[in-house]
């Protein structure tokens, strides 16, 4: 790979659609974790799940929304940074935080699952990003077929 995040092997509109569904993650999950703390004063899971939601909130608008920070001048290095991260980072940090936050909101389990849907989304997004273009249709049946590709190296061992 020639870039550490894979940025050049994926093209533009899914990179602007996933930003996108990214910061409209941060809203949903933050309208929801607001929800869910103040609907679930009773049950304590339903306030760990709101915390987790808000925490996933405040990730992605940090990770997603980068465009509202970038015109404070001493945010650049954080911004330049930012951008470093893999995508298969965001998408296990993503789906990961998602699935905590359903677990814990068993008690509302659909509030928790439709403002959490969005999120995960989006770290499926950044997972199809993580795996790369697909290869042209001659190099597929090559390594389909078991051809000869230059791709196997085998490894002798030394006594």
């Amino acid at each position: 790979m020639a870039d550490n995040n894979g940025e050049e092997q994926t093209v533009w509109w899914l990179r602007w659609l996933t930003r996108g569904v990214g910061t409209l993650g941060a809203i949903s999950a933050g309208i929801g974790g607001v929800f869910m703390i103040l609907t679930g004063i009773i049950h304590i899971y339903s306030i760990v799940a709101g915390c987790v939601m808000l925490l996933l909130a405040f990730i992605m608008c940090v990770l997603e929304a980068t465009i509202i920070c970038s015109g404070v001048s001493y945010a650049q290095p954080i911004i330049q940074r930012i951008d470093k991260i893999k995508n298969w980072h965001r998408g296990a940090l993503y789906c990961g935080l998602s699935i905590v936050a359903i677990a814990f909101g068993v008690n509302s389990i659909l509030t928790a699952v439709g403002s959490l849907a969005i999120p995960f989304a989006c770290g499926v997004l950044y997972g199809m990003m993580a795996l790369g273009k697909k290869g042209d249709r001659e190099a597929m049946m090559n390594t389909a077929s078991g051809g000869n590709s230059n791709n196997y190296t085998q490894f002798d061992n030394e006594p």
